[in-house]
């Protein structure tokens, strides 16, 4: 009987698919698909458009350089979405649930592309585990006016790109010792720019490349978690105009740039790091093992140096240009600077006095007797 319906349902909607193909009309279904992997040749790449609600079982391939497209509808995933072959997988003006079967929820590979716009993308993992958009081999997402809502991850490999903007993920963090994944994950030389976004944590690995600019960011961590050898060797982030509460930067050496930026909890750095904050603050800074930081123009509230680690300070001077020490001296010089203005206070004060006495004494003089 089962069997039947689901028969029964999908010639319907391939029917109705093909009739309706290449057409503006707006339908209104509610539609259910049951099938182990069907490929775009067959599910018309225009059905998402002509029905509100659609619910999917299965996987879904998208292959030979094919487009499908969800619009303006209520689209239900239960199973896979596979894009390949330099194929298009487009998500706009929808509320897009994913229940993967397993950890993938939508898997790119092979110069595929994902193009998100004005969607809510939301988990409903029959598992534990978060759903997973894999990105491989060249392979791209755009995600733009959009959010991520529940447990989300997106992970980029080999020279894949991801391009984040005016998006939100959701925010379930449980402190900086734990590991949370909602969020971006670069390996290899794969690349990341987030921008106006508010996205929970980013991970960065390998020689992996991340651009945070104009964004609320809970934790950028530069560190491997795959088992083996990946980790930040060369990995490189750069962090513009944006509010993080924690940075953390544990294997291999990293390269951070911090420029007019808070981080309004802690910076931790374990790892023999490259790091620059320029117009920036930073509640709590922590360098370890064999790291140097240089501050330029900065404020830190806390700063503590382990394991032949060095933080050097700086500021841009009139005549001077820029002047940088160690941090430890900063005291000594402030205490040094504010004897030489206390000098030299009074020397003027006292030039000024003698000046006015000596005035007052000619005067005198010359009055007569």
């Amino acid at each position: 009987m089962h069997s039947q319906r689901v028969v029964v349902t999908f010639i319907l909607l391939v029917v109705f698919a093909g009739t309706n193909f290449g057409s503006c009309q707006s339908v209104t279904a509610n539609v259910v698909v049951h099938d182990a992997k069907l490929e775009v040749v067959v599910f018309s790449t225009s059905v998402a458009n002509q029905y509100q609600n659609v619910t999917y079982e299965g996987e879904l391939l998208v292959n030979g350089n094919k487009t499908f497209t969800i619009q303006d509808s209520e689209f239900y995933m239960i199973g896979k979405i596979t894009v390949q072959d330099t194929s298009t997988l487009i998500i706009q003006n929808s509320k897009f649930t994913a229940m993967p079967i397993y950890r993938d929820s939508i898997v790119l590979k092979d110069q595929a592309n994902l193009i998100v716009t004005n969607t809510t993308m939301i988990s409903k993992s029959q598992t534990s585990f978060r759903c997973k958009l894999h990105v491989y081999n060249d392979a791209e997402v755009n995600i733009t006016h959009s959010a991520l809502e529940k447990r989300w991850e997106i992970v980029a490999y080999n020279s894949s790109v991801i391009n984040v903007n005016n998006t939100t993920t959701q925010m379930i963090f449980y402190g900086a010792d734990t590991a949370s994944l909602n969020g971006v994950i670069t390996y290899d030389t794969s690349t990341a720019e987030i921008e106006n976004s508010t996205i929970e944590s980013i991970f960065v690995s390998d020689n992996s490349t991340v651009s945070i600019r104009n964004s609320v960011v809970k934790q950028v961590r530069m560190e491997g978690r795959r088992s083996g050898s990946a980790h930040a060797d060369n990995a490189t982030v750069d962090i513009i105009c944006s509010t993080v509460e924690y940075i953390n930067a544990m294997k291999g050496m990293p390269i951070l740039y911090v420029e007019d930026s808070t981080v309004t909890w802690r910076a931790n750095f374990l790892a023999s790091s490259s790091v620059q904050f320029t117009r920036s603050s930073i509640a709590e800074l922590i360098a370890q093992k064999n790291t140097n930081i240089i501050l330029i123009d900065c404020y830190a509230e806390s700063i503590e140096t382990r394991n032949n680690s060095n933080v050097f300070v700086g500021w841009h001077l009139p005549l001077f240009g820029l002047v940088t020490m160690h941090y430890t001296l900063v005291p000594i010089v402030q205490t040094i600077i504010t004897i030489a203005i206390v000098v030299m206070i009074i020397a003027v004060l006292v030039f000024l006095y003698r000046k006015r006495a000596r005035r007052v004494q000619r005067e005198y003089d010359y009055q007569p007797r």
